[in-house]
């Protein structure tokens, strides 16, 4: 649109192509500006702008859906594994790297795996997150400890005194657990991982794995014996009883509210009564007991047990704040207690 003007009568007026003046009906007139031109160009400018926002906010969400890709690659040394990652990797535990030697966990520090003796080292992190997927351009290797173990490690750490704090079971999977700890000062320590740990049920072999099926053991389990590897010191432990294995067909269902209110129900007073609670859990379910997660720290169920026994752990005043079923909810894997 345009502004005109007359030369005949002198109006003024807009349009967008007239023909005659509309006061004097004359042919004579001229263009001598624009009308509204300043609206435009800040509805151009506006839309100028909308435009680019929404290109940027494409790119910011398209950028964020990507699933990132990890190339990941081992370098054995002398005495530990290097894990070299390309995008480089600062912050291991932020993915949920963990490496073990059979049963065994290593440190893991700097991108740098440090075993405490040779054998197969296993890799694994969390696959469940869907904003990357690591590729291994190699296998975890068959690690060959060359000299001392590297002083990362913490294989020399003063750890205590190695002691047999109980024997569990899985009436589920049919076996017997070995729960090992170690003792300092007459206190029970945090629960730690325990390299070249052997473990010998009655006059069988020394073996690294804690668990023996209950039909191994025989009639029932007797004497039960741990060491360390290369070590002659042991620790000895006699347990006699025996547990019957559970069919599926016992299982019964679990709900969340149940659990919570039965933990609530027993732990009221000065003291858990953590033994009905575990006679709860295996009778009323498919038997395998529960990861504790107690205050943010993880325990096996019978090292929480036992640590409420030695009373380095105070359930009072505490809650059963989650948990996770599975199994069809016949399985408590795993109870959040704060």
């Amino acid at each position: 649109m345009y502004i005109y003007k007359c030369s005949n009568c002198g109006n003024k007026w807009k349009d967008e192509n007239p023909e005659i003046c509309p006061k004097c009906t004359s042919e004579n007139f001229e263009i001598i500006g624009e009308g509204g031109g300043r609206w435009k160009k800040i509805i151009l400018i506006l839309f100028f702008l909308l435009l680019v926002s929404s290109t940027v906010l494409f790119f910011i969400l398209n950028n964020n859906s990507q699933v990132k890709k990890i190339d990941l690659i081992y370098i054995t040394q002398s005495n530990y594994v290097e894990i070299k990652t390309d995008p480089e990797i600062k912050d291991f535990s932020k993915y949920g790297f963990e490496a073990k030697i059979l049963n065994n966990n290593l440190t893991i520090e700097n991108g740098k795996i440090y075993p405490c003796s040779s054998g197969q080292i296993t890799v694994t992190w969390n696959e469940s997150n869907e904003k990357y997927i690591i590729n291994e351009k190699n296998s975890p290797p068959l690690f060959d400890l060359v000299g001392d173990f590297h002083s990362n490690s913490g294989c020399n750490e003063d750890k205590g005194t190695l002691v047999i704090m109980g024997v569990d079971y899985d009436p589920v999977a049919c076996n017997y657990i070995v729960d090992v700890s170690y003792t300092k000062n007459d206190k029970v320590l945090k629960n730690k991982n325990i390299p070249n740990l052997l473990v010998k049920f009655e006059q069988g072999n020394w073996q690294s794995s804690n668990r023996i099926s209950f039909e191994k053991a025989g009639e029932k389990l007797g004497l039960v014996q741990v060491k360390l590897e290369n070590s002659e010191s042991t620790y000895e432990y006699e347990y006699n009883m025996l547990h019957e294995c559970i069919e599926s067909s016992d299982c019964n269902e679990f709900t969340k509210d149940a659990v919570v209110t039965k933990f609530n129900e027993l732990n009221k007073g000065s003291k858990f009564k953590s033994i009905e609670f575990r006679k709860y859990l295996q009778n009323s379910g498919c038997a395998t007991l529960p990861l504790i997660n107690f205050k943010g720290e993880d325990y096996q169920f019978q090292s929480f047990l036992n640590k409420i026994k030695t009373k380095s752990i105070k359930t009072k005043g505490t809650k059963v704040r989650d948990l996770v079923l599975s199994n069809n909810n016949s399985q408590v894997d795993k109870l959040f207690i704060e």
